[in-house]
């Protein structure tokens, strides 16, 4: 499914960012990997060659923006394609994301 030490790289890096997500919020990040590998092979959202590294290189990339909204923001996504980072940032704070 996902490299053990890239996702543990993740993990990491959310600590250094001081964010905690709840066991729901991780599940649905990791659900939200999967289907990025999966609809990846026809769309090629991401490099192939990143694939193996994509917590750590898409999901905790998106993530270092999330302390820097504020509760119940707004925000407006223009064309981020496969969601990133729009989709880890409504995952991570509950910003209403359009």
């Amino acid at each position: 499914m996902h490299s053990s030490s890239d996702r543990d790289l993740y993990l990491s890096g959310l600590n250094d960012l001081s964010l905690s997500p709840s066991p729901e919020a991780l599940a649905r990040l990791d659900l939200y990997v999967q289907l990025l590998k999966k609809w990846n092979k026809t769309y090629n959202f991401i490099a192939k060659s990143t694939e193996n590294e994509i917590y750590f290189r898409h999901i905790l990339d998106s993530a270092q923006l999330a302390p820097h909204i504020l509760p119940n923001s707004k925000l407006l996504d223009i064309g981020s394609g496969p969601g990133l980072p729009s989709v880890v940032l409504s995952i991570l704070t509950n910003a209403n994301i359009y």
